[in-house]
């Protein structure tokens, strides 16, 4: 078998001749019992040692030491992979240390070919009547002038190809993703001003196959149950592709629309979307993750009905659009991605583009816009990154230690908007479930509980004594997150049916539960590592509150951190059976804000940066140390961490300028998750921190109030994976937050164990005063005195260390003296 190159793009070719890609997961590596023990224990997947065969560098190895056979290693990022003489059975694997996989990453990215772009596909005409060579794209002909082959298939691939189709309409719930592209192919896509020649729609169907089909093909990252349809969008609209599987087949079909598909006419949005919305309403079943890509280069061409209400045309279009997205979003909430793509210069108008992008956020799913000026690789950029949003979304929907994706519940969505005004009202409507308090079976907390030795246990507790209340909970949803829904939840007096009590939220699992989870104790078993996290990352936040209350100049008006408590309720109904409510305080969710996430994202510093940037290195080389120093331990020795309290090395210890520095609010959650690492000695980090800031009505201090948090642990000990839930991601979590970290002044402050000069323990006292006047609160009189008090002690305690250094130094100097 040889291969031939597609521009740059490897494709394996059978001695027929014809083409075919074998696929990550299908190459062969037979396991044996010591190498699956050394994968254990290295956490290193099979999935780890088939790309190593595949992508990875070939090199002899060591020979048996006692047969003398031939060893082959095959070395892919710090993965290595050692083999038996055939390639095919595992001898051993193992990881680089950092320094060693930095070396394998430059090599590999050294030796890779470049990925061909947009121009290396333009081919030029060589007639000799003309004097100089000028590329064909110049005529606005369908992909004329551009080089692109389609891909050679065999009966075999075609037998699959018409199985899968033929399986995937008549069983929907097998479909694990469905993509509907619209492509603007209004007459404006016919211009020829695309860098490197070609038309605008040449260059949206070329890297459209390139860039999401055949990239993800090559990969092994989709199979033929990822369904993919293209809506053509002019002033009719067409169904290009229906609902055809993943596979080269779709590849050549869309070769065959950049040879074939000539633009004309307007651009209608709004024919063009429903015709989208039909296609993804064609397979509702939950366990399918939808993306919807609308892509133009200009505003909708629509004429907007009579009787705007006095909105211009442009206004309307924009309102009109807004809904039909909503409509989508309502339904599918965050399976669905919405992502919007103008392809045009600056002067562009791509308002209602935009207006798309954002509505999903308001239901709960995912939207992005992306402007790519008229650059066939931004372009490109774009397509790859809805191809990774679909594959998030897939992971999401994966159950944890499976490969199937679960289904998840069909419930309407709404705003948080419409939560707040369902929070207002006073009584129960159509709108809501009711249970009677002779269908509340229990209500019980998830508690902390002193045992010997100091040691705390945690068990359930009964909360309510008898049922003299009923409960009720919204229909619709107004928040979801990757494993719960969350709708408003009152308590109700059985006799009035008039609301009761505080404005609270019920949080559910997002997916079907299983028939066999019906039980109450199985409803609280799912909710328990729910439970569980948010308690101990309460148990952090008291620490940490208590060490930022020993800052110089600390006062009331520095936020705190707080976890909201939660319950469990389990109520019965006569259709649905059992069900378990996770239930806590409702905040408002207009001012909901999430200051970190579980995968290094960070409010207002962008997103955490892709495992390879574009013209770099992976992010592993430039923090190489980070993951070094993620130390393992066993859970005696973590024990003792969290008894003995917040331990400091001396070699952490930093040092604070004299002159005054600012902290911003928002640095105080960062600083919080870095806490949390350094005070489990880097076994623990709580990160995903959600929630509002706001002043407690009864203690009348300013706190973050959290929620729905995240903790990830790290350990050798085997069955620690995942010990606090799904979310959970162990190493892989904490390295994605250490490499977008970035220590600000409160960070250092919160590891010293205190001053060392007066002017330090000033500049201490000015930088926590900073941080005080930045919620415009006036300092009392009783603030200034605490102020000072603290400057006072602060001073002292430095003059105390300084006197201690000096006696120090005397009594080494009189012992040289002795000596002497």
């Amino acid at each position: 078998m040889g291969s031939v190159t597609n521009k740059g793009v490897p494709v394996s070719v059978s001695r027929d001749g014809v083409g075919y890609v074998k696929r990550t997961k299908d190459v062969t590596v037979l396991s044996s019992f010591h190498g699956r023990l050394r994968r254990v224990e290295r956490e290193i997947e099979k999935i780890d040692l088939q790309a190593a065969v595949k992508y990875g560098k070939k090199e002899l190895a060591r020979p048996d030491a006692r047969t003398g056979a031939a060893r082959y290693k095959f070395t892919h990022g710090p993965v290595v992979f050692v083999t038996d003489s055939t390639c095919k059975e595992e001898i051993t694997s193992y990881v680089l240390s950092a320094p060693e996989a930095e070396e394998v990453a430059f090599a590999e990215l050294d030796g890779a070919p470049d990925k061909p772009t947009f121009a290396d596909y333009v081919v030029f005409d060589t007639d000799s009547k003309r004097k100089k060579q000028k590329p064909i794209t110049s005529r606005p002909t369908p992909g004329a002038g551009l080089d692109v082959h389609v891909v050679n298939t065999t009966r075999e691939m075609t037998a699959e190809h018409m199985h899968a189709r033929s399986r995937n309409l008549s069983r929907k719930e097998e479909w694990t993703s469905h993509t509907v592209v619209v492509v603007d192919q209004s007459g404006s896509m016919r211009k020829t001003d695309v860098p490197g020649g070609g038309t605008r729609s040449d260059a949206v169907w070329l890297k459209l196959a390139v860039d999401f089909v055949e990239a993800r093909l090559t990969s092994g990252e989709v199979k033929d149950t990822d369904v993919f349809s293209i809506v053509s969008m002019n002033s009719t609209s067409t169904v290009l592709v229906d609902r055809q599987p993943m596979d080269w087949f779709l590849y050549n079909s869309i070769i065959e629309l950049l040879r074939s598909e000539i633009p004309k006419d307007n651009g209608n949005y709004l024919p063009a979307l429903q015709k989208a919305e039909e296609l993804l309403l064609s397979n509702t079943h939950g366990r399918c993750a939808l993306a919807l890509l609308f892509l133009s280069d200009g505003k909708p061409s629509d004429d907007p009905p009579r009787g705007s209400g006095g909105l211009t045309s442009s206004e309307k279009m924009d309102q009109m659009m807004a809904l039909q997205i909503d409509t989508l979003a309502a339904r599918f909430g965050r399976r669905l991605t919405v992502s919007t793509i103008g392809f045009a210069g600056p002067e562009e108008d791509f308002r209602v583009l935009k207006t798309m992008a954002s509505r999903p956020k308001e239901f709960g799913g995912r939207g992005i816009f992306q402007a790519t000026s008229l650059d066939p690789e931004a372009l490109g950029l774009a397509f790859s990154s809805l191809a990774s949003s679909l594959t998030t979304t897939r992971t999401e929907l994966t159950a944890l230690g499976g490969s199937s994706q679960r289904p998840v519940r069909d419930v309407r969505r709404e705003t948080p908007s419409a939560a707040i005004a369902a929070k207002n009202e006073k009584c129960l409507s159509a709108d809501w479930f009711y249970y009677a308090p002779q269908y509340v079976s229990s209500c019980e907390k998830w508690e902390a509980i002193p045992h010997a030795k100091g040691n705390l246990r945690h068990k359930w507790t009964a909360q309510i004594e008898g049922n003299h209340l009923g409960v009720a909970m919204r229909k619709t949803v107004f928040g979801e997150g990757a494993e719960r829904m969350v709708s408003v939840f009152r308590l109700v007096d059985p006799e009035t049916l008039m609301f009761v009590g505080p404005e609270m939220v019920a949080k559910q699992s997002r997916f079907i539960v299983s028939k066999g989870d019906t039980e109450g104790e199985d409803l609280k078993r799912f909710h328990q590592s729910f439970c569980a996290t948010q308690t101990k990352a309460q148990e952090f936040a008291e620490k940490f509150n208590k060490k930022l209350a020993t800052l110089p100049g600390f006062n009331h008006t520095i936020p705190l951190i707080s976890f909201l408590e939660c319950f469990v309720y389990v109520v019965w109904d006569e259709l649905m059976g059992k069900s378990g409510l996770l239930v806590e305080k409702m905040v408002d969710p207009l001012k909901y804000t999430k200051w970190n996430d579980n995968c290094g994202h960070v409010e207002g510093q962008g997103a955490a940066p892709s495992d390879l940037e574009p013209g770099g290195h992976p992010p592993f080389l430039h923090n190489h140390h980070a993951l070094n120093m993620i130390e393992e331990c066993d859970d005696e020795e973590e024990l003792f961490v969290e008894e003995s309290g917040y331990e400091e090395d001396n070699d952490d210890e930093v040092m604070l300028n004299n002159q005054q520095t600012i902290i911003n609010v928002a640095d105080i959650p960062q600083a919080f998750s870095h806490f949390t690492y350094r005070l489990t000695k880097r076994k623990k980090l709580v990160c995903d921190l959600q929630g509002v800031l706001t002043t407690d009505e009864v203690q009348h201090k300013n706190m973050f109030r959290l929620t729905d948090p995240v903790i990830h642990h790290h350990s050798s000990i085997k069955g620690s994976k995942n010990k606090y839930g799904r979310t959970d991601r162990g190493k892989k979590g904490m390295y994605d937050f250490i490499k977008t970290h970035k220590c600000t002044d409160l960070c250092h402050m919160l590891k010293r164990k205190g001053p060392t000069s007066v002017d330090e323990a000033e500049a201490e006292c000015a930088t926590v005063q900073a941080l005080a006047d930045q919620l415009n609160m006036v300092p009392t009189e009783a603030t200034a005195k605490a102020t000072a008090k603290a400057t006072a002690r602060a001073k002292k305690k430095a003059r105390a260390a300084r006197s201690k250094a000096l006696a120090r130094a005397e009594a080494e100097a009189d012992a040289s003296r002795d000596v002497l």
